[in-house]
């Protein structure tokens, strides 16, 4: 599957006495060699208003418009079947209201934040007359989350999460409860690690389903030329498959990032993927390898070269093998 992708991007930050306002805009454009009945434009517009209310104290009013092109078994969109939909169009909105407390957030800080989200998974046709065709899923979330950071030592602090999600799914209700606690530990400003984890549980139709989550961040400063990203998350989330209301997903990754000189950037990433429905057998495990470039050619123009390897297996042990090569050149002003 070859494509041409072309993309816009603009940001735009100004500050007031006050408040601060931030308008991101982007908007790509793919064309496909041999298959332009998936020719689409994804767009994504998130403006965001902060109010700095006191000196350790502001809150944000977030929002974002987003559309975006899905292929399916790949991603997010592992669960649906690529020969009765070979690509899914997304249309998600989210606001958000954030309190942030604190300056500081290595020393105490408290962040509250109150929102809700709306995804429409739509089948994506473009032949003849159809354009569009109905809505295939609908994933809505009213969620409160709590972060909380509050340093014991030069080098330690102490985190705190809990978060409540009231969601639906086709119109069948889940609610999320989860909380948890962890540390940041910073070694001689070379190493960085950030631990959190705690207990979450499901209700979905009567059907209680609990378990753990996780996130595990270990940033390693091994030279001035080398730099390796240590990662894991483990969380429960809402599934666009329409046989099962959520999943739980399982990610390792390994990035080891080489700085050659100024201007060139190497990134070798190693990565997993474990993906499980609750409410049913299926799972799908995938395995990925990539290689980056990034060349900053000077102030305006900038280079980035991908080489991607991705290998799925699912309990019933189909395998899929995908290659990619992506290229994009960019032009800031």
């Amino acid at each position: 599957m070859q494509h041409l992708q072309l993309g816009l991007q603009y940001d735009w930050l100004s500050l007031y006495e006050g408040f601060g306002l931030y308008l991101p805009a982007k908007i790509t454009s793919r064309h496909y060699r041999e298959q332009s009945d998936l020719n689409d434009q994804d767009y994504q517009f998130a403006p965001e208003l902060k109010l700095f209310l006191a000196e350790a104290a502001d809150v944000t009013l977030e929002s974002r418009f987003q559309r975006q092109q899905l292929i399916a078994g790949i991603g997010s969109a592992e669960f649906l079947d690529p020969a009765i939909q070979p690509a899914v169009r997304n249309d998600q909105k989210r606001f958000a209201l954030a309190l942030q407390l604190g300056r500081q957030p290595d020393r105490q800080n408290l962040a509250l934040r109150l929102g809700t989200e709306q995804n429409r998974l739509r089948s994506h046709v473009n032949s003849g007359s159809v354009l569009d065709n109905g809505l295939i899923n609908q994933l809505d979330s009213d969620f409160l989350q709590l972060d909380y950071g509050h340093r014991i030592s030069e080098n330690t602090s102490i985190l705190a999460n809990a978060e409540l999600r009231k969601e639906q799914q086709l119109q069948i209700d889940t609610d999320l409860q989860q909380i948890g606690a962890g540390f940041m530990q910073q070694w001689a400003g070379s190493q960085k690690l950030r631990v959190l984890g705690g207990y979450f549980q499901r209700d979905s139709l009567g059907v209680k389903n609990s378990g753990s989550y996780w996130q595990v961040e270990n940033l390693w400063q091994l030279s001035d030329y080398w730099q390796l990203l240590l990662s894991s998350h483990r969380q429960s989330v809402l599934s666009y498959a329409t046989n099962s209301i959520t999943q739980l997903d399982t990610t390792y990754q390994a990035q080891l990032n080489y700085r050659f000189s100024d201007p060139h950037l190497f990134t070798f990433t190693l990565g997993r993927r474990s993906s499980r429905l609750d409410a049913q057998i299926l799972q799908r495990k995938r395995q990925e390898f990539t290689f980056g470039w990034d060349w900053q050619l000077n102030q305006q123009w900038q280079s980035q070269l991908s080489l991607a390897y991705f290998r799925q297996q699912d309990s019933a042990n189909a395998e899929r093998n995908r290659n990619e090569i992506f290229w994009q050149l960019s032009w800031l002003w």
